[in-house]
């Protein structure tokens, strides 16, 4: 009798509240065994039995021929391919003898269907800058000007490529394993916004917004920059510059007042963040002269800034890849649901534009092998 691999399918548990969508995919499993053949073309695998359809949660015996191949197809109850993999039965009977006669690994279900399409980020899993001044009131020097001049990188580099990013705030400032920080959340972006040019949307984060903004101007990168000065404000002092009971209040103080300076704060921190808070956008530090070469940054490495050389003051505790001890639990406690599309419009979208998504959601289906 021939060695065999005895496996197994493990369907991988949806939201219980996605009924919609269990009805839609209702996944299932579609197995071929093929055998390698010589043919005019050249070589190819050829099925020579049934295909199989293996029911969730249970096992079945695949013999192990040389050459032979497992072709595993997911599809959903409409027959349409969700995902699928060829598998040498070889190489995985090799693998599970390395594995102690167990080996688990998952297929990867294709982050676009008809009804829903995913944008996949890296996770960082060093929580992000509203999280971690929450524990200490505000940072340190050393610490906010090292978050400083980080940013200042990712934003000149954003505006070298002609996108004004406007929604710079300490949510949106992530760090990783490491403590470098990383931008995110790229939906109020402007792209396309050469030195000349100006938009007049208005949007951000109230806190955040420039004056300009709130006053209907047009505006260029400059309102970055303002709201650059907001985030160093609160890392160097722990509040906001701006304050109001209300929005209205809030914008008020914007387009008014100017923020107040505690007596302990250095004097080079102070004047950076007076130039920053200039309210004429083109007299604007960052603007009108280059916000590195402010005394506030002397002796900042910018070469070594930018190719993330410079050791960062603080680590996170991060206990394994995906921990997730740095964020808040009123975030962890969301269950994740897909939003429901009407059909009509879903069955009018030309589907053919996400051909060439790359990424994929690991995670509908886990094949177990022993």
């Amino acid at each position: 009798m021939s060695p065999f691999l005895r496996i197994g399918f493990t369907r991988f548990e949806m939201d219980p509240g996605l009924e919609y969508h269990e009805e839609v995919l209702n996944p299932y499993c579609a197995v071929h065994m093929k055998e390698p053949v010589d043919t005019e073309k050249g070589p190819a695998y050829k099925q020579r039995k049934p295909t199989m359809y293996p029911p969730w949660s249970t096992t079945f015996d695949a013999h192990i021929h040389p050459g032979r191949v497992m072709h595993v197809m997911v599809k959903d109850r409409t027959a349409e391919l969700r995902s699928e993999a060829t598998l040498a039965l070889e190489a995985l009977a090799t693998r599970c003898v390395k594995e102690s006669g167990k080996l688990e690994f998952w297929l990867d279900l294709a982050p676009q269907g008809r009804e829903n399409l995913f944008f996949v980020m890296e996770y960082l899993n060093g929580g992000d800058l509203m999280f971690h001044i929450q524990s200490c009131h505000n940072f340190d020097l050393p610490r906010s000007k090292f978050y400083a001049a980080e940013i200042i990188c990712g934003l000149q580099f954003l505006h070298s490529k002609g996108v004004v990013y406007r929604d710079l705030k300490l949510d949106n400032v992530l760090l990783d394993s490491e403590g470098h920080i990383k931008i995110a959340d790229f939906g109020m972006c402007k792209e396309n916004m050469s030195e000349d040019a100006r938009t007049a949307t208005f949007c951000g984060t109230p806190d955040y917004i420039a004056p300009e903004i709130l006053l209907g101007q047009k505006y260029n990168s400059s309102v970055d920059w303002w709201s650059f000065g907001v985030l160093l404000y609160e890392m160097l002092i722990g509040q906001s510059p701006f304050h109001g009971q209300d929005e209205e209040a809030l914008f008020q103080s914007i387009r008014t007042d100017n923020p107040s300076y505690p007596p302990w704060l250095p004097k080079d921190a102070k004047d950076i963040l007076v130039k920053l808070f200039v309210r004429e956008p083109e007299k604007r530090l960052g603007i009108k002269g280059n916000v590195r070469q402010h005394i506030f940054f002397s002796g900042t490495d910018w070469d070594a800034m930018e190719l993330r050389q410079v050791e960062p003051p603080f680590r996170p505790t991060v206990k394994s890849a995906s921990d997730c001890s740095n964020f808040d639990t009123e975030f962890l406690n969301e269950k994740p649901r897909l939003s429901c599309a009407d059909r009509a419009l879903i069955n009018s979208v030309d589907q053919t534009m996400f051909r060439n998504f790359s990424m994929v959601n690991p995670g509908m289906v886990r094949v177990k092998a022993s």
